[in-house]
C-alpha cells in the first residue's frame, strides 16, 4: 500500500510539472509577416513562440490552454493571424461574420505536446477525426 502511495506521488508530480510547461503556438499575422500565411513548418519555425501567462485581464495569469488560427477578410482584405489561446474551446473552422463585410473563420486546438504548436495546418481538428471516422465506417459498414 506504501508503495501505491509513492507511485501515486510520483505520477502527480510529474502530471503537474507537465502541465506547467509552457504551451508553443506560432505566433504572427499574415499583413506583418508574409510567410505567415504558410502551411509549411519550416516557413512557420521563425514564428514559434512560448505562450506567457496573461499579464492583465479577465484571464490574468492564465496560462495558455492552446493555439489559434483565423483566417480572416476585412472589406475583401485577406489575411491570417496566428496565436495563444487562453479560453474557448477546440473549433475548425468556426465562421463568424459581421458588419462592414467583416469574415472570420476560427480554428482553436489543444497541443498534444506543448512545444509542438498545433496551429500550422489549415484543418487543425476535424481531418484526423474524419480519417478515422471513415475508415471506421469502411470496415464495420459492409
Amino acid at each position: 500500500m506504501q508503495q501505491l502511495a509513492v507511485i501515486f506521488v510520483a505520477v502527480s508530480s510529474l502530471l503537474y510539472l507537465a502541465s506547467a510547461q509552457s504551451t508553443s503556438c506560432y505566433q504572427c499575422t499574415s499583413n506583418e509577416k508574409p510567410d505567415c500565411e504558410s502551411n509549411d513548418v519550416a516557413k512557420l519555425a521563425p514564428f514559434k513562440k512560448n505562450c506567457p501567462p496573461l499579464t492583465d485581464g479577465q484571464y490574468k495569469g492564465k496560462p495558455s490552454i492552446g493555439c489559434r488560427k483565423i483566417l480572416q477578410s476585412i472589406e475583401g482584405e485577406n489575411s491570417v493571424v496566428r496565436e495563444c489561446a487562453y479560453a474557448g474551446k477546440e473549433v475548425d473552422g468556426l465562421k463568424k461574420t459581421g458588419n462592414w463585410a467583416v469574415h472570420l473563420h476560427y480554428y482553436q486546438c489543444v497541443n498534444t505536446k506543448p512545444s509542438e504548436p498545433c496551429n500550422g495546418a489549415s484543418s487543425v481538428v476535424v481531418a484526423p477525426v474524419l480519417i478515422l471516422t471513415s475508415l471506421i465506417m469502411a470496415i464495420f459498414w459492409q
